[in-house]
């Protein structure tokens, strides 16, 4: 990987001027929308330090071959240096995949466990931030969702069939529990921590809303609030429970917008 490989956008973001990196992925455009650009989708090493505050590192490749593991390494990598050459603050988009299938996971108490090759890029990343010391806050993400997305199979099949009035299938039990958050309220915490800059000091902290939900609930919820009937598909689907406390988020003043109910209204609104 060159350094011109790694493209980053320039923006105005509440009242800081931005370094983002993967502005074209889904987070990065919905964290620009609305905002000014001052410089678009430039090389790395074309990036004047002194045009920007803070950089927001949200490019990664997702999958479980080796190849994507070292993309990303390396990415995390030339990034962290830059910053540490030039003094810079990092937000880095971290993910919930760093834990261990357990419930109520904690920044502290519970020890990274990567189980594939996308999430141990994820353990080495935050390793490798600490190992630099750099001040950075480390978003542990919780499962996104949010109107036209282009991954995740499950919102794509329930935006499908709430745009086309259809039937919402249930697979098995739909017993995989999952700590999530909507788009627009992990924005507004992105935009939280580029607002008190103070809070980019080389902490970590998981991203979600405080109630995990089942797929199950998730597809009852959208059924009753879309009226939109529910077809059991046979699935011998097993016990698969992975979420997070989010008090530290909390603990450093950010309060939520939305809960997950009321997340999946705004969504159901947003994708009639």
């Amino acid at each position: 990987m060159q350094d011109n490989d790694i493209l980053v956008s320039i923006a105005a973001i509440g009242g800081k001027k931005v370094a983002v990196c993967g502005a074209n992925g889904y987070v990065g455009r919905n964290l620009l929308t609305g905002s000014e650009i001052v410089r678009e989708r430039a090389g790395l090493n074309t990036i004047l330090p002194e045009t920007f505050d803070v950089f927001v590192h949200l490019a990664a490749r997702i999958g479980e071959e080796t190849d994507f593991f070292r993309y990303n390494l390396s990415l995390d990598a030339r990034v962290f240096s830059y910053c540490r050459k030039h003094n810079k603050k990092i937000i880095y988009a971290s993910s919930n995949n760093v834990y261990p299938l357990a419930e109520g996971c904690g920044e502290k108490e519970t020890p990274m466990h990567g189980q594939g090759y996308y999430s141990l890029s994820k353990v080495a990343g935050e390793t490798l931030l600490d190992a630099l010391g750099l001040e950075y806050a480390a978003l542990r993400i919780g499962d996104v969702f949010g109107p036209g997305q282009k991954y995740g199979n499950f919102f794509q099949a329930i935006e499908k069939a709430v745009r086309e009035k259809g039937v919402l299938s249930l697979y098995g039990k739909g017993v995989k529990i999952r700590s999530y958050i909507y788009i627009s309220e992990l924005v507004r915490v992105i935009k939280f921590f580029l607002s008190n800059p103070d809070k980019i000091s080389g902490a970590t902290y998981n991203v979600c809303f405080d109630t995990p939900y089942s797929v199950a609930q998730i597809v009852e919820a959208v059924s009753v609030k879309a009226d939109l009937p529910i077809k059991t598909v046979p699935f011998e689907d097993k016990s698969d429970t992975r979420t997070m406390k989010n008090d530290f988020l909390k603990s450093v003043g950010y309060r939520f917008e939305l809960n997950i109910d009321e997340a999946l209204g705004t969504y159901l609104r947003t994708i009639k």
